[in-house]
């Protein structure tokens, strides 16, 4: 290491020390388009809260892929109300309403799975979650 890279890096390490005594443990920087805020006390604690159940929520969703059962997309999910296509399923997070996805089935190679769809029918293909609003017949 030159001289050049050790100051560098000492001064990296000097920057990283002042920006954790500015934020004392516990207190979150969320970092912006513009820069930076810093949420501290009750703010800080619901943001932690709130990022960790939503980071379950997220291997909820992701261990749902190509292959996977009906049986295993109704351990975490409920199918969601209002019209859906015959082949392709809607489904709602149960946890939460706002998360979904939309699946299709097959029975049998080749065979697209309707309603009722078996446990045992295989996921061919699985959208990203997205947000929506409830429906509810």
């Amino acid at each position: 290491m030159n001289r050049r890279q050790a100051v560098l890096s000492l001064g990296g390490v000097a920057l990283a020390a002042g920006a954790q005594a500015a934020n004392p443990p516990g207190d979150v920087r969320v970092w912006t388009e513009t820069g930076h805020r810093d949420l501290t006390g009750e703010e800080a604690v619901k943001y932690q809260a709130a990022k960790a159940w939503m980071q379950q929520r997220l291997k909820d969703v992701e261990s749902i892929r190509v292959g996977s059962t009906y049986a295993d997309v109704i351990k975490h999910f409920r199918r969601d109300g209002g019209i859906s296509e015959i082949t392709k399923h809607r489904f709602v997070l149960v946890l939460c309403p706002f998360v979904k996805i939309d699946v299709e089935f097959e029975d049998k190679p080749g065979v697209k799975a309707r309603q009722p769809v078996a446990a045992t029918a295989r996921v061919t293909s699985v959208s990203r979650a997205y947000f929506e609003g409830e429906f509810g017949d």
